[in-house]
């Protein structure tokens, strides 16, 4: 994958200069990264481009700024982007691709649920929106009533699920994509933050950006801590919060009778409390309603499995949460407590690429361990039958990519779907030009496609 950008006239002779987005990444050459974005910002007549082109030209990237908390002070950061509408005109192996929507989850919404906007910004309908409702949910409510609830199985849906906005969230952090180059960062919690709080950025609903209302919670990350805070502090009565972490653990807790001896314990019904990992440095307590427990083992049967086990028994399986909440500080100020409203699930690997079964888990390690380079794509709330592979290999001759399928059923219903799929395949890449592993009779995984490198070198 390509990630050197050219700067036309950053030198003062005029000359352009070359420079990679991982700088960003490295301590040493962060700031010259910075001074490159700071002095392209705002020149239109200079924007910095990668190495993609298309009618002749190479493709112009935006430079975008976002203020953020640093060791206790506001910062302004500097990062790239693509051009409005241009993501599919990028080579599929660049980090400015953007899939085609008629081949994404994204073509199961109905025009309207995802608008892209003039400044390059996504206004989405949430379901339910993050508008407090009453006098401050009017205006959402307006806005939003072109695209009314409760789309019909097979239908286009009307609005965007909780779990669709944690679909988008990470495709368009880039997380739904891997190199090795990735390999130490994404490890970090701090890295997966700052990667889908750029991404709220430029998602826009209830007049405002998700930035403004999304804190993320994670293990031992001094710097989310006061955006927590910050969040909490601005949302106040007026707006939901959205909370996004690795989840630790959600536990159902029996109902509670008051006891006079002990008047500082309330009484309460049954109820579930949500863990994320790291949520004791945030004193962060958050519950809900046991009907949650229910809705989130059928929907997310997977995920819910693996909550069940110990944390040593997951394994490589982490489980990835978003909630929204109201959120409240306790009588002594000393710890902040939430209502569960909504939760969304979503299962990903130790570098938080997205996963949906333990097989294609064993093929993402297997991925990662032979250093290729390939991307996952989500399904959003398509609910109608949608050719999407598994993941799709970025490093082959191919250059819109090698669909890769993992088959992990032998029922009579999944058999006809594979055979479409298949069928698909064959008249879109041609017969040997897609990959497959049918894990649920046993196969040994085959072998990968070749990199494009080593076809070269062959």
């Amino acid at each position: 994958m390509n990630t050197w950008i050219t700067f036309p006239h950053a030198l003062r002779d005029g000359r352009s200069r070359r420079a990679s987005l991982d700088w960003d990444h490295d301590p040493s050459r962060a700031p010259q990264w910075q001074a490159l974005l700071s002095q392209a910002h705002g020149d239109h007549a200079h924007r910095p481009h990668c190495d993609c082109w298309a009618n002749g030209a190479p493709l112009q990237l935006v430079v975008r700024s976002r203020e953020v908390r640093e060791n206790g002070n506001r910062v302004r950061r500097y990062h790239l982007a693509r051009m409005p509408e241009s993501g599919t005109l990028h080579r599929a192996n660049c980090p400015f691709h953007e899939p085609d929507i008629r081949r994404d989850g994204r073509s199961g919404y109905e025009q309207g649920v995802i608008t892209p906007l003039p400044d390059g910004n996504l206004r989405i309908a949430l379901e339910g929106g993050l508008l407090i409702r009453g006098l401050a949910g009017e205006a959402e409510d307006r806005a939003q009533r072109h695209v009314p609830r409760g789309a019909r199985p097979g239908d286009r849906q009307r609005q965007m699920s909780l779990l669709g906005l944690l679909h988008l969230l990470w495709e368009q952090s880039g997380l739904t994509n891997w190199r090795p180059e990735e390999r130490r960062r994404r490890w970090s919690w701090g890295t997966i933050r700052q990667a889908i709080e750029r991404s709220a950025a430029t998602i826009v609903s209830g007049g405002d950006t998700l930035d403004r209302s999304l804190a993320m919670i994670g293990y031992n990350d001094g710097a989310g801590l006061p955006a927590f805070e910050q969040i909490r502090a601005c949302a106040q009565s007026e707006r939901r919060v959205l909370l996004c972490g690795i989840v630790d653990a959600i536990d159902i807790e029996a109902g509670r009778a008051a006891e006079p001896a002990k008047p500082h314990q309330r009484a309460h019904g049954p109820r579930i409390r949500l863990r994320f990992d790291g949520a004791r440095g945030f004193s962060l307590h958050l519950m809900g309603p046991p009907q949650i427990a229910e809705a989130l083992e059928t929907q997310f049967p997977w995920a819910w499995s693996i909550l069940q086990q110990a944390r040593a028994e997951r394994g490589n399986a982490q489980v990835i949460g978003l909630v929204t909440t109201q959120l409240r500080p306790t009588p002594d100020g000393r710890a902040t407590t939430g209502w569960i409203e909504r939760v969304a699930l979503m299962e990903v690997g130790p570098s938080c690429v997205p996963v949906a079964s333990g097989h294609e888990l064993a093929l993402l390690t297997h991925l990662q361990q032979e250093s290729r380079i390939f991307r996952k794509p989500l399904r959003f709330d398509r609910t109608t039958q949608l050719v999407h592979p598994d993941f799709e290999l970025l490093d082959t001759r191919d250059p819109r990519g090698t669909p890769m399928e993992v088959y992990g059923l032998d029922t009579e219903e999944y058999r006809a779907r594979r055979d479409i799929k298949e069928a698909h395949y064959r008249d879109v890449y041609g017969v040997g030009n897609w990959w497959s592993w049918n894990a649920a009779l046993g196969e040994a995984m085959p072998d990968l496609p070749l990199p494009q490198e080593r076809i070269i070198a062959g």
